[in-house]
């Protein structure tokens, strides 16, 4: 977290696009592709980050669809394939007997649904009818979810489909700890490049925005909350770099 001790994990293509941690820290979970006779497939992976080994999900396959996410317990992967929720596991991965893995919202397309995990039962929340949804992003507590519709903007919704609403034109939305603020970047372009961007803190109920990186002379891209809300990762696409801003 300090930035020393980088090391390679994988060298798979498209790997980097839209990974995620596991609950616990151990493994990341990716969708990487494969180019077989010119034909471009995927498959889902978790890595172990401390001994670069990965596990193979879900083989080669061009029914994917999405990112696949984590169950909330971290015992169970969920992804779409053609259309439909799947839930897969492995021995790797384990459950505390104690915990209940929360329902989870997934995007097809232009619809949202939501996959119960303990019982694979699914239910249509959403249809944006021809607008496509992306940058789906569950709060910490699972409550809620924030994503992003084609030509509309930003928007919150209680996880069982209840009290939909747009909060603005920010991207990549990471939530804060207790799910009250979101942490988003805001772009500017000039119709082929971005020009500038920044992050704010956007308050989920009002829709409130306060600017964040006024003071950086620099373009603020993917910000990345971390877990106990302190700081925020944000990319710099001029230089490739990642840096950290502290939160107060």
């Amino acid at each position: 977290a300090h930035g020393e001790n980088i090391r390679l994990l994988t060298a798979d293509e498209a790997v980097g696009f839209g990974f995620s941690w596991s609950p616990d820290g151990k493994f990341i979970l990716g969708r990487t592709a494969v180019t077989q006779n010119r034909r471009r497939l995927n498959q889902v992976k978790i890595f172990d980050t401390q001994t670069a080994s990965y596990e193979i999900i879900v083989d080669k396959s061009r029914g994917i669809q999405g990112l696949p996410q984590w169950s909330s317990d971290g015992s169970q992967i969920v992804y779409v394939n053609k259309g439909k929720a799947l839930v897969s596991s492995s021995p790797k991965l384990t459950k505390k007997e104690s915990q209940q893995s929360k329902p989870i919202v997934y995007a097809v397309m232009d619809e949202l649904y939501q996959l119960d995990p303990e019982t694979n039962n699914t239910k249509k929340l959403a249809d944006f009818e021809g607008r496509m949804i992306f940058n789906l992003s569950p709060s910490p507590d699972g409550q809620k979810v924030s994503f992003q519709i084609q030509g509309l903007g930003l928007h919150v919704m209680n996880s069982d489909g209840s009290g939909l609403q747009q909060i603005g034109n920010g991207e990549k939305a990471s939530w804060m700890p207790g799910g009250n603020y979101a942490i988003v970047s805001v772009t500017q372009d000039d119709g082929y490049n971005i020009t500038d961007a920044d992050l704010y803190a956007v308050e989920v109920q009002s829709g409130v925005y306060t600017l964040l990186t006024g003071h950086v002379d620099m373009p603020a891209l993917k910000p990345a909350v971390s877990p106990d809300g302190k700081s925020v990762l944000f990319d710099n696409p001029d230089d490739g770099n990642i840096y950290r801003l502290r939160l107060e």
